[in-house]
């Protein structure tokens, strides 16, 4: 029985067992069915919310690729000849939305755009015009808020592979981003420059001290003032750069001066080795041209150019030599000289055909001219800074020289009639150019008009006006200035200023045009010239003082006063223009000539570079009295002598890269001296006695010359390094003759 029990109980046991599993198979079988069908769900969404956030990433980078778009602007008013150049003004609100395509989804983006305007704070703002002080000049605002919204449709996505399919959902993200009114570039350009462009924050300037910086008046409170040109010699007595700045500014009564734009210039002197222009060779930029408002950004042509002679030369002599030549271009816009007269251009063809001439110099000192690849040539730039970058500009054409007594222009007063002078001359000058009154008549405006010649600048007493002199002081024999002075100063720093005019390019000249036919207020508005209220800013004139660049020397070298006239040291370290009492010299007046050359080579100080070199020089004479203290008549001498005679001549080298210009003179019994950077003069005191003449100097990056002369009539003393002393002819052949003294490698 027992084993009966045992055997039914064990049968019940895996009746019982067997049940149980198949029940657990089945309640497995439907999790398992649930679970994949929860499985593919989840799947479906990862898929679906993966390739949304694609498309949102997606959608901002499509949002931010606009902002960078519209970021990167290149001019802030809207050019009408020109609409496809981005400007700040065209970025307004979208209509219609803009749209951009990525893997088959259609973004929409819409633009929503606020203009802000910061308040006098400057840390505030405000979007609301009526908000900001009378007269703010809003033509732009100072940023833009963005927002932008960018939204996609459905999109399809396919479920298996039998082509079932179903729909992704749209979606939509919006992005806010500020865009400021100064461009990327423009940024670069004021770390480079200090250049301020209209609705930028104020920026604080410091305006220069009379007398040597005057501020010329542009009206609506704005001037304009040039920093004293300060020479850096390269090599001793050779190569010279010397830089200025032109910057403009405004004032208010409370005399707070804001800045508002710079221009930054250099005149540099170069040794340069000619290449001709072929097919495939480098070639060099155009002119880097005033354009009204900015300095242009030159083209690069193929063209004869040139490369630095000497790695002593400054470092922007490989620009100036690259790119100073015409190319064959025949309108002033793109020459660098644009009234150089016709013969000074090469012709005929060839490589050179078109570019105007370059000289170097012979064995014996003179200028010859460079017509072959490989000559050596001399070369003189002026340049300014463009985009970070210094550029060859059209060349230096100074209107006028004037030169002054030490205490004219101390006074406000007297710089409030200088500057009416200049500017009343500035716009004189102008109005003798013919106008541009359409595309036609303003291209043919950028060759010289008339040919080779150019309009006057108005001398003093030529234009008239309020508060302008009919005369400087000084001017004339009959109104000197006194040694001593006022202040009983036994000597006198005399001063001098050039007037500076740029070559008028067409745009210019249609910018000048708009603004004097404008009616509105400020009168840029009209013309699509942010920013602009008169006519004489974009006039490319500037004053500049010159006392420590140009030549002094006296008519009468016997005669009662005697003025310093030192070679060029940096800095303008050495002496020019101080007058004094000649020792045992005469009472009565004495014509001080203040001698300038015109173009580049003025603010160089340097050795001709072609032959138009005298036809380029300026003089003015200023007078200056020493009266006789026992109230004698004028020209009665302190110590009189017997009449003097003068020896002249002019300086050469063979010895490249060697200048002349700054070699000193000096004389025993013979009063010396330089009118020029090439003339020497010697003025005998008395012929009865023996008299000398010393050549210092004569240096070149270390190496010491002598200096020979062709005149058998000139007896050697000594030579030494770096000076050469000779006897001068006697009194009976030295009348009416003049001779070369020539810096060289004696034989």
């Amino acid at each position: 029985m027992k084993t009966q029990q045992s055997i039914n109980a064990q049968g019940r046991f895996l009746r019982q067992h067997a049940g149980t599993t198949l029940l657990e198979v089945l309640l497995a079988i439907v999790v398992f069915a649930v679970g994949m069908m929860a499985l593919i769900k989840l799947q479906g969404n990862l898929a679906r919310s993966s390739t949304d956030a694609n498309q949102r990433t997606v959608a901002a980078s499509v949002a931010e690729e606009i902002i960078e778009d519209l970021r990167a602007f290149q001019r802030l008013s809207i050019d009408p000849d020109n609409p496809a150049v981005a400007a700040y003004a065209g970025i307004v609100d979208t209509d219609p939305p803009l749209t951009r395509t990525r893997g088959n989804v259609v973004y929409t983006v819409d633009i929503e755009v606020t203009d802000q305007y910061f308040m006098p704070d400057g840390q505030t703002v405000t979007d609301a015009v009526s908000d900001l002080p009378a007269g703010r000049d809003t033509t732009f605002s100072d940023f833009k808020v963005l927002e932008l919204t960018v939204n996609w449709g459905a999109l399809p996505f396919q479920v298996d592979n039998k082509g079932a399919e179903n729909t992704l959902g749209s979606g939509s993200i919006t992005l806010s981003s500020i865009i400021p009114s100064l461009s990327g570039l423009g940024s670069a350009q004021i770390a480079a420059n200090d250049d301020g462009l209209p609705g930028t924050p104020p920026v604080a300037y410091t305006p220069g001290l009379l007398p040597d910086i005057v501020a010329i008046s542009l009206g609506d409170s704005k001037f304009k003032e040039s920093t004293t040109p300060e020479p850096d010699v390269i090599r001793r007595d050779e190569l010279v750069e010397s830089w200025w700045d032109v910057v403009t500014y405004s004032q208010d009564q409370s005399l707070n001066a804001n800045f508002l734009r710079r221009e930054e210039f250099l005149a540099v002197s170069c040794d340069c080795e000619l290449r001709a222009a072929t097919t495939g060779a480098q070639g060099g930029l155009r002119p880097t041209v005033w354009e009204g408002t900015e300095y242009s950004a030159a083209e690069f042509v193929q063209k004869p150019f040139g490369v630095s002679a000497s790695n002593q030369n400054s470092q922007f002599c490989d620009i100036c030599c690259r790119d100073h030549h015409d190319g064959g271009s025949s309108d002033g816009l793109n020459q660098y000289n644009p009234w150089r007269a016709s013969g000074d251009y090469h012709t005929g063809g060839g490589s050179f055909a078109g570019d105007h001439k370059h000289y170097g110099r012979d064995n014996k000192g003179e200028l010859t001219l460079a017509d072959k690849n490989g000559d050596d040539y001399v070369e003189a730039c002026r340049m300014v800074r463009k985009d970070g970058f210094m550029r060859v500009a059209h060349d230096l054409r100074q209107q006028a020289l004037y030169g002054f007594p030490a205490d004219y222009l101390d006074e406000s007063a007297e710089a409030d009639e200088y500057s009416a002078y200049v500017t009343a001359a500035a716009m004189a000058y102008v109005d003798e150019v013919p106008t541009c009154t359409d595309a036609a008549s303003c291209s043919d405006y950028s060759g010289p008009i008339p040919p080779n010649s150019e309009p006057e600048w108005p001398l003093v007493g030529d234009v008239s006006g309020p508060g302008i002199p009919g005369s400087f002081p000084a001017s004339t024999p009959e109104a000197p200035t006194t040694l001593p002075t006022a202040t009983g100063a036994a000597t006198q720093q005399l001063r001098s200023r050039g007037n500076y005019i740029d070559f008028l390019s067409p745009k210019t000249r249609e910018a000048i045009d708009c603004l004097n036919g404008s009616t509105t207020t400020p009168k840029g508005v009209e013309c699509n010239l942010p920013g602009i209220s008169s006519v004489l800013e974009v006039i490319p004139f500037f004053d500049v003082q010159l006392t420590f660049l140009n030549r002094w020397s006296v008519a009468d070298a016997l005669g009662s006063v005697a003025v310093s006239n030192d070679p060029v040291a940096d800095g303008n370290s050495h002496s020019r223009g101080v007058a004094r009492k000649r020792a045992n010299g005469p009472f009565g007046v004495s014509d001080v000539i203040i001698g300038s050359h015109s173009g580049n080579l003025g603010l160089t100080a340097t050795d001709p570079i072609d032959l138009d070199y005298n036809s380029e020089l300026a003089f003015y004479d200023v007078y200056v009295d020493v009266p006789d203290p026992a109230g004698g008549d004028p020209g009665d001498p302190d110590d009189p002598g017997p009449p003097g005679i003068t020896a002249s001549g002019s300086f050469l080298t063979n010895v490249n890269g060697f200048k002349v210009a700054n070699v000193a003179v000096a004389g025993v019994n013979a009063l010396c001296q330089r009118p020029t950077d090439v003339e020497w003069s010697c003025t005998i005191q008395n012929p009865a006695l023996p008299a000398t003449l010393t050549l210092s100097n004569l240096t070149k990056g270390g190496s010491s010359y002598y200096a020979c002369t062709s005149s058998s009539d000139v007896s050697v003393v000594s030579s030494g390094p770096g000076t050469a002393i000779y006897t001068l002819p006697t009194a009976a052949s030295i009348n009416g003759i003049t001779f070369t003294i020539q810096a060289a490698i004696c034989p």
